[in-house]
Order: C-alpha cells, then structure tokens, then sequence
C-alpha cells in the first residue's frame, strides 16, 4: 500500500481476530508479514476497544458464553423494587440499553480509520498455495494445500490475496 487506504474500525478488529486464527499455521516468511500486519492493525484498534468497552459500561452490557460458542448479550437493569411495574420497567430500560449498545457499537465500528498507514507492509500479502505437513501413516515430509476457513479469509480481505 503506498498511501491511504479506506478502511474501517470494523474491518480493523476482524483483521485482527482472523489473523489470531491464522497464527503459527505458515511458513516463516508469510508468519512474519502477518505478525508485523498485525502489530500495525493492534495500534489501530487499540482506541476502538477502548471506545467499545466504555460503551458496554455505559448501558450496562453483560456479555457471557452460550452453547456452540455463540455470545449473549445482555443488559443489567436492577428494578427498583419488587413490584411487577418496576420488575415491568427494569425489562422495558434493559431492552432500550440493548437497543441502544448495538446501534453505537455499530456506529463505532462502521466510522473509517483515518490516515490507514501501513509503513514496511508488503499488501496485500501471498498466501501461499501449499505447506510442508508430514504423512500421519508413515511421516515423510509432504506439501498439501493450504486451506483456509472463510470465516478467516473474509476478515483478511484487504490485506492477503491467495
């Protein structure tokens, strides 16, 4: 990249989380080029955690673990009494928080990053078509293609071609 690139904070920390995934997984070289990628990216997305996690406090978001890995998202709203209306208006401001944390966690993440700058990076970079791998029946060294899980490539769109 010679010179800025429109990019935004959500493309940013998918990057990132793609390429966590792709971590010790490639040769030297290309695991260099996305290290250093994602050292860049970090600096970037410092500000935008930051910003999100202010936003999670704000409305009061609590965020736990469910079945299959999917996240839930909740928000902590105490009635202020037993009653059924204050039980019934703890309900109404918890799902108005949520409203809410979503469209400013979206807004946040579709604001462009300003000046996107990668000095020393090489984009997009080449992944490779094959890796070393060793037989699992009588381990010689082989190459196999590469694969990689599109939920991964997608995030690393604007910086890898393969």
């Amino acid at each position: 990249m010679s010179g800025p690139v429109k990019i935004t904070n959500g493309e940013v920390v998918n990057a990132l989380g793609a390429l966590a995934r792709l971590s010790g997984k490639l040769p030297v070289r290309v695991s260099f080029e996305l290290a250093k990628l994602d050292d860049k990216l970090g600096g970037y997305a410092r500000p935008v955690e930051k910003t999100r996690k202010g936003i999670v406090e704000k409305y009061g978001i609590k965020m736990a673990r469910g079945e299959e890995g999917t996240t839930i998202i909740t928000a902590d709203v105490k009635p202020a009494g037993d009653s059924k209306q204050a039980k019934a208006a703890a309900s109404k401001k918890a799902e108005e928080n949520l409203v809410a944390f979503r469209k400013e966690v979206t807004d946040l993440m579709e604001l462009d990053v300003k000046d996107f700058l990668l000095p020393g990076i090489t984009v997009p970079i080449k992944l490779p078509e094959k890796i070393a791998a060793t037989c699992d029946k009588c381990h010689h060294n082989m190459d196999r293609p590469f694969e990689i899980e599109s939920s991964v490539l997608v995030g690393l769109l604007k910086f890898v071609e393969i």
